[in-house]
Formats: structure tokens, C-alpha cells, sequence
């Protein structure tokens, strides 16, 4: 499955990646345009729809050259929520500043405002549209996620009622990383959206860019634009069942191209939007993706979320939570299964305290959770020795031993190589000094 779309949509689909590089590089190599020609990528309709809380119908009236006023006219929700400040929110909407666009433009007419609610913080209006001229600008344009630019009133508001109606909500981290799927990148220095969760995966929970096709915004014989001198190449789309297909189809031809070479060309399809898709044949495929070398990275990242981060939560993980030892001849170790699925690991060799010197104590701290049957324990920082402080581990996986349980009982954990683990009373005591991180 592909989108391509928008203006020269028949010539957009037999143009190679190279003749595309070519077409920019003499473009941006001559002055017939206003302006460089740049590329960007839109939101489309149904991710503004699917990553709002609720969507405001208002009219905008210009009142001076600078100032206007805003009436909400109706407001769109999900069933079962209620909007007790949607007056409010509508009057604090500013309209886009002037110099983007042209200078006798004014911004009257009826507009889509999607409001997005945050856990601290007042609501926030992060998507729009015009609904008086849609194809204007690219940051207030309805263009559906199959690439389709909407200028009528009704098919708009038809596809954000359905998707209201009928989509799937997100989920917390999902929600907290909102931002972070518009921008289609992490921010340098920006924290994660969930305390611990790898920062690279922010970008593409819940919603990804798929490739896309439009000149419209650089289109000088447009009327209808203002000329943006911008092709976009991308559309953020909500990561729902619609493009699994499309997904696996193309990282599963990605890895049976013979030619490493041309494995090296961008992926037009993120690898890490696999995430969206939890489940074993979407771990088989990144287990096969990991064979490619320049994508290790992002495949261990997705990996470690899928086994560890991803929210579904098996029944028998309750049943885990409390301290449990592995005895051997050569050491005890300890495992303190805590909630939220966080984990402290204290390994001692044996004899203790005085082993031989190539014996090392050592305290880990990282995560666990039942997976698929298998009991899986991921080590994020270390602390070598009784004292000092944890190091974060620049590549998490300390701990690799990931059996599959074999029987459970209230005492005991028997794994099918035979390693069993003791249910045992004395949680790991670490000070809180020592549990911070350098």
C-alpha cells in the first residue's frame, strides 16, 4: 500500500528517490521561486481528531488589522466526556501571526480548534483548521490520512465525528507524548514521557509519518495557497490498524532485499512504529530486522519496549511482585519484583563477604515483567560493590537470563531449564542516597 497524493500525483508515483533529490537540488540551485523550497510534513485530519480530547466548532472575526474575536459556535466529544470550559478555551485561541502569510489575509470564518488536556497544565490548542479555505496553509489545511485534501465543510466534519465516535483512546504514555509524534523527532534535552521509558521510542507512540506527496503549498499557479514554497513529503498519521499491513509489508521486503546497498536507503517507513502493533510476530520481525547492522539500535529500543514498557499487563504479574533468591555454588542472587514492574537485583557471590578477587558483589536496578510465558528482567544502572551510587548503563540488557516458567506456586518459581527461585521475606534495603543515578 502507498500514499502518494496532492498536485502531479500520477508523476509523484514514477518518480525515483534519486530523480526526486535531483528535482530539489536544482530547484533550490535557481531563484524562479519567492522563496527556497523546503520540506515538512502535516498532520493529517485524523491525527488532530485522535490526539485531541475534544474539538471546538468557533467563528473568528477580524475586529482590527490585529485583533479578532472568537465565538465558539458548538463543541465535539468523545462519548461519556464532558467540556465545562469549552468558552473559555475558544476566547484564549490567538490567531496565526500575520507575517507567515499574506498581508491582507484575515483569518474570518469558521474554524476547528482541537484542544489537548495535559496532567498539569491548562488545555492546549496544538491543531487547526480552516474551515473557510482549508487548502490555504499546511498548518491549518484537512488533509486525510490516505493523503485526500478536504476543502468541503461537511466530508471535514463528518471525518472528525466519526473519529471521535468510533477511535480507540490513547493510552497515558501515549497521551504524554503527543508533541513529540507532531514533531516526528525527539527534541534534544527534552525528558521522556514516562519516568524511565527509552526516550527514542516518544516519537511514534501512537501516531508516525508515512510518505507522502503534495506541492499545493508550492504551487505559484494556486490561487487557492500562499504559496508556502513547501512539498510535503510526510503525513502524521494515528498508528491504528490501517497501516499494520502496510508496516510488516514493508520491513518484511526491507529485510529480503539481497542488496545490502540498497537496504541502506532511508526506510520510508519507521521501524520504530512497530511498537504501535504489540504481539510475537511483531518481535519475530524485529528479532529478523536486528540482523541489519546500521538498525541494532532502534530494534533493541522497540524490543525493550514491547517487553517491558508496553502497558497490557498479564494476570499472574501480581502474583510475582515480593523478593525471590536463585542459590547456586557460586552465588545468591536476589530479585525484588516491585510494582510498576521496577526491579532491584542484588547479586553475591559466594563465599560472602570475602570472596576471591575476580568476585565482584554488585546491585542492578532496572525492570521485569512476565512475557509470552517467559519472566524477563532488564537492568538499567549498576552499583558495583556496597557503597557509592547507580551508573546508568549506556547499553540496558545486564540481565539476559529470560527462562520461561515452568510452574508457579505461592513459595516457589520453577523454570523449565530447572532453576528454581525461593520466595523470601527480607526486601533489598538500599539508602535513598545511594538509589540515585550519576
Amino acid at each position: 500500500m502507498k500514499w502518494w497524493c496532492g498536485m502531479g500525483n500520477q508523476w509523484g508515483k514514477q518518480m525515483s528517490v534519486a530523480n526526486k533529490l535531483v528535482l530539489i537540488t536544482v530547484v533550490l540551485s535557481c531563484s524562479v521561486a519567492s522563496a527556497d523550497l523546503y520540506t515538512g510534513h502535516v498532520a493529517s485530519l485524523e491525527w488532530k481528531t485522535h490526539s485531541a480530547d475534544s474539538v471546538l466548532l468557533v467563528t473568528v472575526e477580524s475586529t482590527s488589522p490585529d485583533e479578532t474575536t472568537t465565538k465558539l459556535v458548538d463543541v465535539f466529544t468523545r462519548d461519556g466526556s464532558e467540556v465545562s470550559d469549552a468558552d473559555s478555551i475558544a476566547k484564549s485561541w490567538k490567531r496565526p501571526i500575520r507575517y507567515v502569510y499574506q498581508h491582507d489575509w484575515k483569518p474570518d470564518g469558521e474554524w476547528l480548534l482541537f484542544v489537548r488536556r495535559w496532567n498539569t497544565g491548562e488545555p492546549t490548542i496544538d491543531h487547526t483548521v480552516f474551515l473557510h479555505a482549508p487548502r490555504l496553509g499546511s498548518s491549518f489545511c484537512a488533509v486525510t490520512a490516505k493523503g485526500e485534501i478536504l476543502e468541503d465543510r461537511k466530508r471535514i466534519l463528518n471525518v472528525v465525528k466519526n473519529r471521535l465516535a468510533n477511535g480507540r483512546r490513547m493510552t497515558a504514555a501515549q497521551r504524554s507524548a503527543r508533541r513529540m509524534v507532531d514533531k516526528g523527532r525527539l527534541p534534544v534535552g527534552h525528558p521522556s514521557p514516562s519516568s524511565g521509558m527509552p526516550e527514542d521510542i516518544a516519537p511514534w507512540l501512537g501516531g508516525f509519518q508515512i510518505p507522502a506527496d503534495i506541492w499545493i503549498w508550492d504551487d505559484l499557479n494556486d490561487e487557492r495557497s500562499f504559496n508556502e514554497s513547501l512539498w510535503v513529503d510526510g503525513i502524521t498519521v494515528p498508528a491504528d490498524k490501517t497501516y499494520r499491513k502496510a508496516l510488516f509489508d514493508y520491513w518484511i521486503n526491507f529485510i529480503g532485499e539481497p542488496d545490502e546497498e540498497k537496504r541502506r536507503v532511508t526506510p520510508g517507513y519507521p521501524l520504530l512504529a512497530l511498537i504501535n502493533y504489540p504481539g510475537e510476530p511483531t518481535e519475530r520481525l524485529l528479532e529478523r530486522i536486528q540482523t541489519v547492522h546500521h538498525l541494532e539500535f532502534d530494534v533493541r529500543s522497540a524490543l525493550q519496549y514491547l517487553r517491558f514498557y508496553e502497558p497490557e499487563v498479564d494476570p499472574q504479574d501480581r502474583r510475582l511482585m515480593g523478593s525471590w533468591v536463585l542459590n547456586s555454588a557460586r552465588q545468591q542472587v536476589q530479585y525484588d519484583l516491585l510494582d510498576h514492574h521496577e526491579l532491584i537485583v542484588h547479586r553475591r557471590p559466594v563465599p560472602f563477604p570475602n570472596p576471591s578477587k575476580h568476585e565482584r558483589e554488585w546491585i542492578a536496578k532496572g525492570r521485569w515483567n512476565l512475557h509470552h510465558g517467559r519472566l524477563r528482567f532488564l537492568g538499567t544502572s549498576l552499583r558495583v560493590g556496597s557503597s557509592g551510587r547507580f551508573r546508568k548503563q549506556s547499553s540496558p540488557g545486564l540481565l539476559y537470563y529470560h527462562p520461561r516458567i515452568k510452574h508457579l506456586s505461592k513459595d516457589t518459581i520453577t523454570f523449565d531449564d530447572g532453576v528454581k527461585l525461593k520466595r523470601v521475606d527480607e526486601p533489598i534495603e538500599i539508602s535513598k542516597d545511594q538509589m540515585s543515578e550519576r
